[in-house]
């Protein structure tokens, strides 16, 4: 028996309606589908910046 918790019975729905959804697209509808749905732009060098700033921090 499967329970869902109110705090995440909307996330679960979400996620089975999506997956409902995409059954019959192919793999490259799916990813067109995911890049046309985002959200954000993720920029190269901004991410590359962040690490290097998070791998430079020294422990004291």
């Amino acid at each position: 028996m499967l329970r869902i918790t109110n705090r995440f019975g909307g996330r679960y729905l979400d996620e089975f309606a999506a997956r409902l959804n995409i059954r019959e697209l192919t793999e490259q509808e799916r990813f067109d589908n995911f890049l046309e749905e985002s959200e954000s732009v993720f920029i190269y060098k901004a991410l590359t910046d962040n690490v290097q700033n998070v791998c430079n921090l020294s422990i004291s």
